[in-house]
């Protein structure tokens, strides 16, 4: 893996009465503050991932650990200038560009520098890495992704794909889940896309 890039904000992790997952929590709302998508993204990836996590009957701490790495997943973009962050165009300039391919990185580094779990830290860092490689920031294929990381990617993909942008109107759900399904196998691991879609299908998509 390439180097990792300098952190541009590490919270001090001795820091009086604030815990590491509190001071995440924290960047995590002025991060949301910033613009609309951003307020209530967070919370639906990670409501997300947590109702995947108890679809697949997982461990009630593996399932803990998904719910705030969602919450946390976009964490890195508190280093976006607003120019970016709060973005109205659809198509960005190469230097933008690379700035985004850039926040699961940072997002990893400053979550890893105060201390949060490994699990969340690997969930934020690898969840724009796919299955077939075409992922970033690494290129991590199939097993090279950790399940935290696997989970996020895929709550954060249809929660983009169904919430309105500035840009574009989000698509409907059974748009998204067909989308989703196209996408099984190579992009997103089968197991995972079939047992979210039918969470949706069964209990509908998140609020807020």
């Amino acid at each position: 893996m390439p180097a990792s890039p300098t952190l541009i904000y590490a919270p001090d992790p001795q820091t009086p009465g604030l815990t590491p997952l509190r001071q995440a929590v924290t960047l995590a709302g002025l991060l949301a503050a910033q613009d609309d998508y951003h307020r209530g993204h967070g919370r639906r990836v990670a409501a997300y991932a947590e109702r995947l996590g108890r679809r697949l009957a997982l461990a009630a701490g593996e399932i803990e650990m998904l719910r705030l790495a969602g919450l946390l997943h976009d964490i890195g973009k508190i280093a976006f200038s607003r120019e970016l962050l709060c973005n109205r165009r659809r198509r960005l300039s190469p230097a933008m560009r690379e700035e985004i391919r850039r926040h699961p990185v940072l997002g990893g580094e400053l979550l890893r520098a105060i201390r949060v779990a490994d699990a969340v830290v690997d969930g934020v860092r690898f969840h724009h890495e796919r299955r077939d490689g075409s992922g970033y920031p690494y290129g991590l294929r199939d097993s090279e992704i950790p399940r935290a990381a696997a989970v996020i990617g895929l709550a954060d993909c249809f929660d983009a794909l169904t919430t309105d942008r500035s840009y574009q109107r989000g698509r409907g759900v059974k748009e998204a889940l067909a989308l989703l399904a196209t996408l099984a196998g190579r992009a997103f691991d089968r197991r995972l896309v079939e047992a979210f879609a039918q969470e949706i299908r069964e209990h509908g998509p998140a609020a807020g």
